[in-house]
């Protein structure tokens, strides 16, 4: 980030806690935490900031800056290889994520595999994105209209609801519920 963005930046963190000391020293030391970054990542962690947990407290520059890449590291970390602790695939860093999100939602479908029809893993870990989700968003949609429709429903079926409705509006960009 330029010199300018952080001024902005900073700004913005005004803007949203008017508590925020923006004096010279503030914008110096931010600026060298925020220099070896992308503007778009830096906005989007405190998007992050704004919707998480400690939206009440001031954003700090340790918390914007964690887990982002820097701008001179971007590209490099698709050379890393890692093993899928599940199935022993070596897959590339950068697609490690989305292979972990498939192993997971096929172990969500396997816990709830008495209420529907069994799967075939290997099959569906093997399927394109587009064709798991043709089969895993109505098996969601499904689900949740059985728990929906139960008459007397346990405190873990309604949080098992919550949890499939911040699914469903996560994957459409809305904001989801914490709580």
């Amino acid at each position: 980030m330029t010199k300018q963005e952080v001024i902005t930046f900073l700004e913005r963190i005004k803007a949203n806690y008017q508590s925020f000391l923006q004096t010279p020293y503030v914008l110096e030391e931010w600026y060298d935490r925020l220099k070896d970054y992308d503007k778009e990542d830096v906005y989007k962690k405190f998007e992050d900031h704004l919707n998480g947990e400690l939206s009440s407290q001031i954003p700090k520059a340790h918390f914007i800056t964690r887990y982002l890449t820097k701008s001179s590291d971007k590209g490099k970390e698709n050379n890393y290889r890692v093993i899928c602790g599940n199935c022993k695939k070596v897959l590339l860093l950068s697609e490690y994520q989305k292979h972990m999100e498939r192993h997971n939602s096929i172990e969500y479908m396997k816990i709830h595999s008495d209420m529907f029809s069994v799967f075939n893993e290997e099959k569906l870990l093997k399927m394109s994105e587009e064709d798991f989700k043709k089969i895993y968003d109505p098996w969601i949609e499904k689900l949740y209209n059985h728990l929906e429709k139960k008459a007397d429903k346990s405190q873990s079926e309604l949080e098992e609801m919550k949890r499939i409705e911040n699914y469903v509006m996560s994957k459409a960009g809305m904001e989801i519920s914490i709580n």
